[in-house]
């Protein structure tokens, strides 16, 4: 230290080098973060479900679908407890229940009995009352932090390992619905016409105001990282002539959160905005990728696809946008998302054979249009096969830093790794996301950073053992 410095540690303390992320897989972490180091030199995804986060979009364009599929990640991944706050009074623990089947870590679990889940809504408590519990139960939870601390396997310059409190994802669905006891009070003494409306809006802007102001130091210091669902709609100006005002560049012009307060754009880490929805159906009317044999009703429009883009991303550049299917009963559908990325990205990572989807990494299976989706679901390899293919994508054409030195083919990855010595099926049958060292997974963790890395001489799984050493592949795990 330089001696006619003054010696800033006397004042004030550290903040973390690297805030933790809770991974949520394709697509979304490598859409919202870079990789850092872990401490086995393994590349570990700094993106997914950031502390503050907004949902925002049109009405009917599966803004609660995408925030539920966030949530039930994070519980699915991390044993998170979950809370959700609705304001539109529509939930249904038969909602929630549904979509936790596609997880199977919560499949079959009364998540509410078992205290993981908590449900409640704008008929229980109004949303000021709702804040006062948020920050009551965050009081509590950074007072029992010592015994809520899991130990992350990223580690700072110095090689220790970066701690955080056990998560409580809490869901506010929606931001732009959310009551004010003294708002509604204020409209039960009036009617409609009377003077005494138009301070209505004004006050309740200015609570909601109030509370994202707090809220950036809540979810940090208590490990509750708070999702916003918010409307967007058209806006409605008194003078038509008016320029309207711009506060994020990527929302379409003339277009703006509805019932927001301006510093809602500046307070969340990652806004996702859905801008548009397609329905997936076949020329034969029938969805593109039925979920079984018997999934051919002609007008079905449970498989949708939602354009979506970033308008604010603390961890990755802002405005690219990408594509999410999504299954209206099933929720967010990962490795249909990649498939859909591939095809539009002229077949990056699929075989020549353009009747055919087989992957380049996974050739073993074959696929169809109508056979994949099935085929997904009983094949934890081939879902890591979508789920490396689309990141590679991802990376290659979105994270402007890397060295070239990393770029190849998705067949050239698998030929190159087997010609090192690697067991194909065994890389393939892991996972590419962290967990706590105080929990435990019956897959080891590899990511896509680690795996381009190790093509190249640069990395070797810890847990690999001796390249020269045979090992036989484990079977492919049904779920």
């Amino acid at each position: 230290m330089r001696a006619n410095l003054v010696n800033m540690n006397n004042y004030f303390q550290k903040s973390e080098e690297v805030r933790p992320i809770w991974n949520l897989g394709y697509p979304f972490d490598c859409m919202s973060g870079e990789y850092t180091q872990g401490k086995h030199g393994e590349s570990i995804s700094l993106g997914g479900l950031w502390p503050t986060v907004g949902i925002g979009g049109p009405g009917n364009t599966n803004k609660s679908t995408l925030s539920h599929h966030f949530v039930l990640t994070v519980m699915a991944r991390y044993m998170a407890q979950a809370l959700n706050y609705d304001t539109e009074a529509s939930a249904s623990r038969n909602r929630w229940y549904g979509l936790a089947q596609r997880f199977p870590e919560l499949c079959g679990v009364d998540l509410i009995e078992e205290n993981q889940l908590m449900l409640t809504d704008s008929t229980m408590m109004y949303g000021n009352e709702f804040f006062e519990m948020y920050k009551k139960m965050s009081d509590d939870k950074i007072a029992a932090k010592k015994d809520l601390l899991l130990t992350t396997p990223i580690v700072d310059s110095k090689g220790k390992q970066i701690t955080i409190a056990a998560p409580t994802a809490v869901e506010i669905d929606s931001l732009s619905m959310f009551g004010v006891k003294s708002v509604e009070e204020m409209a039960d003494k009036s009617e409609l016409g009377d003077s005494g409306r138009n301070t209505m809006a004004m006050r309740s802007a200015g609570v909601k105001a109030q509370m994202l102001q707090e809220i950036p130091v809540i979810v940090n210091r208590a490990s509750m990282p708070t999702i916003f669902t918010a409307h967007i709609g058209k806006e409605i100006k008194i003078d038509p002539y008016a320029p309207s005002a711009k506060n994020l560049t990527y929302l379409k012009n003339g277009m703006k959160f509805k019932h927001i307060p301006e510093n809602f754009t500046f307070v969340v880490n990652t806004c996702w905005y859905i801008f548009a929805v397609d329905i997936l159906k076949h020329k034969d009317g029938g969805p593109e990728y039925p979920s079984d044999s018997k999934d051919k009703f002609k007008g079905d429009t449970d498989l949708q696809e939602i354009l979506v883009t970033t308008l604010r991303n603390k961890g990755m550049i802002s405005g690219i946008p990408f594509s999410v299917v999504i299954s209206q009963r099933e929720g967010v559908l990962p490795e249909l998302t990649a498939l859909v990325a591939l095809k539009a990205g002229g077949r990056f990572g699929l075989c020549s054979d353009t009747k055919k989807l087989d992957l380049d990494l996974y050739p073993e299976v074959s696929l169809d249009r109508t056979t994949v989706r099935s085929k997904i679901d009983a094949d934890h390899r081939l879902r890591r096969a979508f789920e490396i293919t689309g990141e590679m994508q991802q990376i290659f054409n979105f994270h402007d830093k890397l060295n070239s030195k990393y770029r190849c083919t998705p067949k050239q990855l698998r030929k190159e790794l087997e010609e090192k010595g690697y067991d194909w099926q065994r890389l393939l049958n892991t996972r590419g996301y962290w967990i706590p060292d105080e929990h435990t997974s019956e897959y080891e963790f590899l990511s896509t950073m680690d795996l381009l890395k190790m093509r190249v001489g640069e990395y070797h799984p810890w847990w690999y053992g001796d390249l020269n050493k045979k090992t036989e592949s484990e079977p492919t795990l049904k779920v």
